[in-house]
């Protein structure tokens, strides 16, 4: 699955986007390793023609938001963008997903929410997206569709943290 990841972080003077994060290094080297194409947008402000051009780059099929805490406002008007123009299936993560799960539902065009560490659970829901058949409710994963809201509990937290892969840093 081609996947095009999204970092919303705050605009920090040095600072560049994407930032290295070691929860999204460990997704990302997870979804390496599962054969997933990633892309990766860090955005720190509304910028509609970085998004076209990296929605034209990655021609993704599915689109991971990891939104900090205080990004929402910029996270809200890209994927208005997104929803509008593209009609992609958003998952949303992050502290904000964390924080505030209703509220990263609402946000234009998101499906599933992931809260907390987003390794195991996010890694089942996108496998499991691939065959429709297969419920999709997963531990961890806020999702709405057509059946309504679906409120999992958390998934156990990873004690062997030596069985995770070393965070993805390119």
């Amino acid at each position: 699955m081609r996947i095009l990841i999204l970092q919303f972080r705050p605009a920090v003077r040095g600072l560049v986007v994407p930032r290295f994060d070691p929860s999204l290094g460990v997704l990302i080297s997870l979804l390496r390793e599962r054969g997933h194409e990633l892309s990766i947008l860090g955005v720190s402000r509304f910028q509609q023609e970085r998004v076209k051009s990296a929605l034209a780059a990655g021609l993704p099929q599915l689109i991971y938001a990891d939104i900090a805490a205080v990004c929402s406002d910029i996270a809200q008007r890209t994927l208005r963008y997104v929803q509008d123009h593209e009609f992609l299936p958003v998952v949303v993560g992050g502290q904000y997903a964390t924080v505030e799960p209703a509220a990263s539902l609402s946000l234009p065009g998101v499906q599933a929410v992931a809260l907390g560490e987003p390794d195991a659970s996010l890694i089942t829901y996108f496998e499991r997206m691939k065959d429709p058949a297969i419920g999709q409710v997963v531990r961890g994963v806020w999702l709405r569709d057509e059946s309504g809201l679906a409120r999992p509990q958390m998934p156990a937290l990873v004690e062997d943290l030596d069985s995770l892969p070393f965070a993805e840093r390119d």
